[in-house]
């Protein structure tokens, strides 16, 4: 029978699982709790039925995988191991950690914005920007409930309606959170006049010659770059992951979320420590599905957990899949010179418009 390998790209994820992979401040919410409102209020939406038929798809998929898995001999297997063990001797010859880099996430970049000019919204305030039909972005106080971004506001409200605290919605306003972005990109050019802007609320900035010329350390780099962004934008915080690459920078920015910052030591042993524990979502391409997959197949659900499965990573992926994700796996990637466009180039993501879910009844 042919070998079943899957692609980078496969079906739609699990509809139950939408919500609640983790963000900043959501740490302590109750999973099943969310779950469980969001397929009583979707269940019986068209919406939530073609997921569950993609679902499906997925699921089947999955077993198809999981039977390739289990007819994978020793041989084959070992001789999978042989060139995934090959493969990554080549990988880390081709580390580099002579870079400094830093990934600027601003917080909460468009709820901060509102509270900015909006005293009301201040400190403990369960509020979201957007509207019944779609979340921008939550307040912490309400990521607490379970509230987060590109959530429908009708199921965030019910959210909070079970915790007994009332959401407020805040309009939407592009031309607001452009405009705090470009004081925030103010701050970025003293450090690096070529920074990659990746989104209106994050950046990639080299620091490598601003370290050099300032003989400081990425850390106080890092401190002084939160510094400049705070006074440019006049009370924004951001958050700062340091890094020897930009893909180990973006995971670390979300390690001390929010107003923080976190360095991995540009050693090897120290970036495999810290990018082994890690959850497979975390790592750059690996998505719901992909991250179903590992650990519905091959019992993945952390870098370690897929390293020590790399015979079978090899075996069930295409040979350029399983080399980004072995190349993640050692915390190699996005060293050199970026893909993304520069500053002042035009960026593919940023502000858009947003139509999604509407309620089809009566609020519950």
């Amino acid at each position: 029978m042919a070998t079943v390998r899957i692609s980078a790209a496969a079906a739609p994820s699990s509809f139950s699982t939408l919500f609640t992979h983790e963000k900043a401040g959501m740490s302590n919410v109750d999973k099943e709790k969310i779950k469980r409102i969001v397929y009583e209020m979707s269940k019986d939406s068209a919406h939530f039925k073609e997921q569950e038929r993609r679902d499906q798809r997925v699921t089947e998929h999955i077993n198809a995988c999981r039977e390739r898995h289990q007819r994978i001999g020793a041989d084959e297997l070992k001789s999978h191991e042989q060139r995934a063990d090959r493969l990554l001797v080549e990988l880390d010859g081709h580390r580099n950690l002579e870079r400094t880099w830093a990934c600027v996430d601003m917080d909460a970049f468009f709820a901060a914005c509102e509270a900015l000019e909006d005293p009301s919204l201040r400190g403990d305030v369960v509020f979201a920007v957007g509207g019944t039909s779609m979340i921008s972005t939550a307040s912490y106080a309400a990521r607490r409930y379970g509230v987060r971004s590109a959530m429908p506001g009708f199921i965030a409200q019910r959210l909070c309606r079970e915790a007994g605290v009332s959401l407020r919605f805040v309009p939407v306003d592009f031309p607001k959170y452009l405009k705090f972005a470009e004081l925030a990109r103010t701050a970025f050019r003293l450090f690096d006049p070529h920074f990659i802007a990746a989104s209106c609320d994050e950046a990639f900035l080299d620091l490598t010659d601003y370290c050099a010329h300032h003989a400081i350390s990425g850390a106080e780099a890092a401190t002084r770059l939160r510094h400049q962004v705070l006074e440019a934008t006049r009370g924004l915080t951001c958050s700062v992951g340091i890094a020897s690459s930009r893909m180990l920078a973006k995971i670390a920015s979300d390690v001390n979320k929010p107003n923080g910052q976190y360095v991995v030591p540009a050693e090897r042993e120290a970036i495999v420590s810290f990018i082994g524990p890690m959850p497979l979502r975390k790592i750059p391409g690996i998505g719901r599905v992909t991250e179903r997959v590992l650990r519905e197949v091959l019992g993945a659900e952390t870098c370690a957990e897929l390293l020590a499965k790399r015979a079978a990573l090899c075996a069930l992926f295409t040979a350029r899949v399983a080399r980004e994700h072995l190349s993640a796996l050692l915390g190699i990637g996005g060293e050199g010179p970026p893909p993304l466009q520069r500053e002042g180039e035009p960026s593919q993501k940023g502000v858009s418009q947003e139509r999604t879910f509407e309620p089809t009844g009566a609020p519950l």
